[in-house]
């Protein structure tokens, strides 16, 4: 009897497509146990997630723990001979500490080990595999890249103390946090300072940002790192076409130790997926052995049935990341979270609940005129990046009421900047809200047509008169509706 794929959910026919591309690359199904012994965790604790295991007392008298990872039974367990390369899949629950709820609960991972001799091919084949899992996925994604060797190639040349100022940066690279780099900073001379807090701008295209990074090399360590990079880059070919390199990425210093990757969902603001060379862990269980691989961080049904809080959002503000696109503190950042998941959203709840306090009117309001003026430059890459998100003319019929909203709202955004450069006045300016009618029109000309036949146009008149009498309008309707 044939079973048809479309008879499963969204996310047993995602997991179904990721068993198939695995196997059909030679990596076998790993099963594990659903117990390990304690000791196990207590060794190497610093490799796991979590420090915190469910631990009980087994029949036999020894202590055993509910599993909490897959990655350590699969390094103690594969032994791959000199000269071997392993490689495994695995779709297994483990029990972990949740940082939302407080409480322990069953994770659902899935991921893929290559174990023993990996070497740039082998490399590249699971870099390739994260890319084809990511594009398995029927939501936009995005790859990022990293090589630990960079950072620490840098803290070398910096002689930055190796003690907790890796776990600090770390933490700084994770979460964009730019008092903790300058505070590692202190006591370097102001050109070393500022090559340490220079990582955070290192991120964007893969080609671009290589080229940038070799201009700020500082030591042999950080050269080799973006020769394998580039070695990768290569390797990759067509298959890594929009895979963003982003040299900060410094996270779990301890645990990775070269090539480093994340991939992101658009309207998921965390990292769904995540990899790289772990071969100090590797190396305890089998010495001289290597070993890299990625794991879904999130359930597949959770990312294929996101929800996305905006109180969250509004609170996480200073640094929220969408389909790998760092969008720091910006006034323009609800817009996004709104307009990106749309396509998806079943239900919309309203909750009567005041979860923070806004002052409206003060001088330094992200939404005050004077402040979006100068602040229009994120004004325009937020109108970019919803340009590129959704291909409003593709929703289906029965979504034609979402259609017509979101390319009202979209026409709205383009409303917005235009007046706003053209509230500027400069030659910059009115050549910006040029370049964005121009790059909406090679990107889509319907859409184009669209707004060119909305109130955005009426911000968008050319020449001086043309900006005058937009501003005019605008003067008007802010009298009428009274917004600042």
């Amino acid at each position: 009897m044939e079973i048809e794929l479309k008879s499963f959910t969204p996310a047993e026919q995602a997991t179904f497509r990721l068993r198939a591309l695995y196997e059909g690359a030679g990596y076998r199904k790993y099963r594990a146990s659903r117990f390990e012994e304690y000791a196990l965790y207590q060794e190497y604790q610093r490799f796991l997630p979590d420090s915190q295991v469910i631990t009980f007392t087994d029949l036999d008298g020894k202590l055993r723990a509910i599993k909490p990872d897959v990655t350590l039974s699969i390094a103690k367990t594969a032994q791959p001979a000199a000269g071997e390369c392993k490689r495994f899949y695995y779709n297994e629950e483990v029990c972990r500490p949740s940082r939302e709820s407080h409480t322990f609960q069953t994770i659902h991972q899935m991921g893929l080990e290559c174990m023993g001799a990996v070497d740039a091919a082998a490399q590249a084949e699971v870099v390739t595999l994260a890319l084809q899992s990511l594009a398995a996925l029927p939501v936009a994604t995005v790859l990022e890249v990293s090589h630990m060797g960079f950072v620490t190639g840098l803290l070398d040349a910096l002689q930055v103390p190796q003690t907790a100022a890796c776990r600090d940066l770390s933490l700084t690279m994770a979460e964009r946090g730019v008092v903790i780099v300058s505070g590692l900073a202190e006591g370097l001379d102001g050109e070393a300072a500022d090559a340490l807090c220079g990582l955070l701008a290192l991120h964007g295209p893969l080609g671009a940002t290589l080229t940038a990074a070799r201009d700020l090399c500082r030591s042999p360590a950080q050269r080799e790192a973006l020769e394998e990079l580039q070695a990768l880059q290569n390797r990759l070919g067509e298959a890594g076409r929009g895979t963003r390199l982003d040299l900060s990425l410094a996270d779990e210093m301890e645990y990775y130790n070269g090539l480093v990757f994340t991939g992101y969902v658009a309207g998921v603001p965390r990292a769904v997926l995540k990899g790289g060379r772990y071969d100090y862990l590797m190396q305890r269980f089998t010495p001289g052995a290597n070993a890299i691989g990625p794991a879904w961080l999130k359930r597949l049904d959770d990312l294929l049935t996101c929800r996305i809080s905006l109180s969250w959002a509004a609170y996480r503000m200073y640094d929220i990341k969408i389909a790998g696109q760092m969008l720091m503190d910006w006034p323009s950042l609800d817009n996004i979270f709104v307009y990106q998941p749309l396509p998806y959203v079943k239900n919309i709840y309203y909750l009567d609940v005041d979860l923070y306090r806004y002052f409206i009117g003060r001088a330094d309001q992200s939404v005050n005129e004077s402040i979006m003026v100068k602040r229009v430059d994120q004004q325009l890459r937020v109108t970019r990046l919803m340009m590129q998100a959704v291909d409003v003319y593709a929703l289906p019929p029965e979504q034609q009421k979402l259609r017509e909203y979101m390319l009202n709202y979209f026409s709205m955004m383009m409303a917005i900047s235009s007046i706003f450069l053209a509230l500027d006045g400069s030659k910059e300016a009115l050549a910006k809200r040029k370049q964005l009618w121009d790059d909406l029109k090679a990107h889509d000309g319907h859409l184009y047509r669209r707004c060119r036949f909305s109130v955005a146009e009426g911000c968008n008149l050319p020449g001086w008169l043309g900006s005058k009498i937009s501003i005019g309008g605008y003067r008007i309707a802010q009298k009428i509706f009274k917004f600042n």
